[in-house]
C-alpha cells in the first residue's frame, strides 16, 4: 500500500503486523516488518521516523544473526540519514551495510544506488556517476524494473549537476524513469520523476514545461501526504 502511495493504509497494516508479531515474540519476523516500515517511510521522505524502525531492524537482526537483512537494514538506515542531510553518518551506515553484504559475493544494487545518492548530495559527482551507472547496470541485468527507474532518475540528477543539459541527457533519463515507474503504478516514485524533470526545465529556462511537471508532482505529493517532497517542489516553484 505504501509503495502504491497509500501510506496511511500501509501504516495501519504495519502497526497491526508489529503488534501481532510482538505477542509471538518472533524477532526474525519483527525485523522483516520493521524493514518494510522503515523502507516505506523513506519512500515517503520521512527519514526521522524511518530511523527508529530501521534501528529496530538492526537490533533484531543482530540478536538473531539474520545477516542478509542486517546488511540491508544498515543501508536503509543510511538512506534515512541522507534524507535528514546527515551525510557522513549516511555514508558510514551504507558502507557498513555493503561490507556485511559483500560476504554473499558480488555487488548489490541497493548499496551502489544509495552510496551514489550520498555522493551526489555531498557534491562528489564523479563517484556518484560511477555508482549510479553500476546500479543501473545491475538493475537491468536482473530485470528489476523499479530499481532501473530509480537509477535513471538518480543518473539524470547527476548529469544535470554535471552540466550535461545541452544534449538532453538528463531529460532522457527522467522521461525513461517516469515511463518505467508509471507502468508499475508506483506513484511515490514516478511523482519524484516529475519533480526532477520539472526542476530540470526550471533550470534551463523552460518555464511552461517546468510549471506543468512541478504542479503535477506537487498535486501527487499533497494527495499522498509526502510533506518532505511537497516542500521541495514548492521551493522550486518559488524560484519561478
Amino acid at each position: 500500500m505504501g509503495m502504491l502511495g497509500n501510506f496511511e493504509e500501509g501504516e495501519v497494516l504495519l502497526e497491526k503486523s508489529i503488534n501481532f508479531t510482538h505477542r509471538l515474540n518472533d524477532l526474525t519476523a519483527l525485523g522483516m516488518i520493521e524493514m518494510h516500515y522503515g523502507t516505506m517511510l523513506n519512500a515517503k521522505g520521512d527519514g526521522k521516523r524511518a530511523e527508529m524502525h530501521l534501528k529496530n531492524v538492526i537490533r533484531y537482526c543482530e540478536e538473531r544473526q539474520v545477516v542478509y537483512n542486517l546488511s540491508i537494514g544498515w543501508m536503509r538506515l543510511g538512506e534515512a540519514y541522507c534524507l535528514m542531510r546527515e551525510l557522513e553518518t549516511a555514508r558510514e551506515c551504507i558502507e557498513k551495510g555493503i561490507k556485511i553484504h559483500s560476504s554473499f559475493g558480488g555487488r548489490f544494487y541497493l548499496g551502489c544506488f544509495l552510496l551514489s545518492a550520498v555522493h551526489l548530495e555531498s557534491g562528489d559527482l564523479i563517484n556518484a556517476q560511477n555508482l549510479a551507472e553500476e546500479a543501473l547496470e545491475i538493475s537491468q541485468k536482473n530485470h528489476f524494473r523499479l530499481a532501473e527507474g530509480l537509477s535513471w532518475i538518480l543518473l539524470g540528477r547527476i548529469l544535470r549537476e554535471l552540466g550535461e543539459t545541452q544534449n538532453n541527457k538528463p531529460e532522457g533519463c527522467f522521461v525513461k524513469a517516469i515511463k518505467i515507474i508509471e507502468d508499475l503504478k508506483l506513484k511515490p516514485f514516478y511523482a519524484q520523476g516529475y519533480h526532477f524533470l520539472g526542476e530540470l526545465y526550471a533550470d534551463t529556462g523552460k518555464k511552461e514545461e517546468a510549471l506543468e511537471n512541478l504542479n503535477k508532482a506537487k498535486s501527487m505529493f499533497r494527495e499522498m501526504g509526502m510533506d518532505y517532497w511537497y516542500a521541495r517542489t514548492q521551493e522550486v516553484l518559488a524560484r519561478l
